[in-house]
């Protein structure tokens, strides 16, 4: 039998061999050391800057988000006005509380003369000089209707609504007085009579364009009810049976001495008519 070959190691070989194994220790070492920080998943790379970022991009975000919201509140229309001129070409008027309450001075006996001229030159004292008719130049570049023609020599004007709706409001009850004139000669005659001619008095009702004028105040009227939509709630009336006669609620109003007072300024012609 073969004999087996050992190879004979001695304390030196021994010593070389630790040697060699513990410098390759170290190159492993120091390797790892490199892999650990120089060497990381890309996707750890990625979380560590996101961390870094975050706030500064967290903060960029909010900005433009800010600067998003206030153009867009900038550019957006503001809202109009209750009840204003859409082109903003008459001011906003302050509001005051206005509690309803019966004004006899507003309304005449319905039987005589000096009643029904009393009556009118109360109401008079509510229309501004110029009738509420003002000028507007260059209004076409406006959204608004072609001006009304005046034919006595004044400038083509618009008319303020609120003071048309008072004349329209003014009209009817003139017809209801000149009726009411009418009957109370009838019933003193027992023959029929007509309105007097007065210039208190409209044209008899059976007139057609009377009858057309008439209707358009109550169109008119109707419609400016409906735009105004009051919402006050309204109670008990003072009368004895149920019902309300529109006393002693109180409403958010226009202050229509200051609105008066603007359109006489900005007023086109002299004189009052109602």
């Amino acid at each position: 039998m073969s004999s087996l070959l050992y190879t004979k190691l001695n304390s030196e070989s021994y010593h070389d061999s630790s040697s060699s194994t513990s410098s390759l220790d170290d190159s492993c070492e120091e390797q790892s050391w490199w892999e650990k920080h120089t060497s990381r998943p890309k996707h750890n790379q990625t979380l560590e800057l996101l961390k870094i970022l975050r706030w500064p991009l967290a903060l960029t975000l909010l900005t433009v988000n800010a600067i998003c919201l206030l153009t867009i509140i900038w550019v957006q229309d503001s809202p109009r006005p209750l009840l204003g001129e859409i082109n903003g070409l008459v001011p906003q008027f302050s509001q005051k509380e206005v509690v309803f309450s019966l004004d006899e001075g507003v309304t005449s006996d319905h039987e005589t003369l000096e009643s029904i001229e009393e009556t009118k030159g109360r109401w008079l004292e509510d229309v501004p000089q110029g009738n509420g008719f003002i000028e507007i130049k260059d209004w076409q570049k406006y959204r608004l209707p072609p001006p009304v023609k005046q034919p006595n020599g004044d400038p083509d004007s618009y008319a303020i609504a609120v003071f048309h709706q008072m004349h329209c409001l003014y009209e009817i009850m003139a017809h209801v007085d000149a009726l009411q004139i009418s009957f109370h000669n009838q019933s003193q005659s027992q023959s029929p009579t007509t309105p007097p001619s007065n210039s208190l008095f409209p044209p008899p009702p059976s007139h057609k364009s009377n009858i057309w004028h008439i209707n358009h105040c109550f169109s008119y009227l109707r419609n400016a009810l409906m735009c105004c939509s009051d919402t006050t709630l309204e109670g008990q009336g003072k009368r004895d049976h149920a019902g309300t006669d529109g006393t002693g609620a109180t409403h958010v109003c226009r202050d229509y001495d200051a609105v008066k007072e603007w359109a006489e300024g900005m007023g086109v012609g002299e004189g009052k008519s109602i």
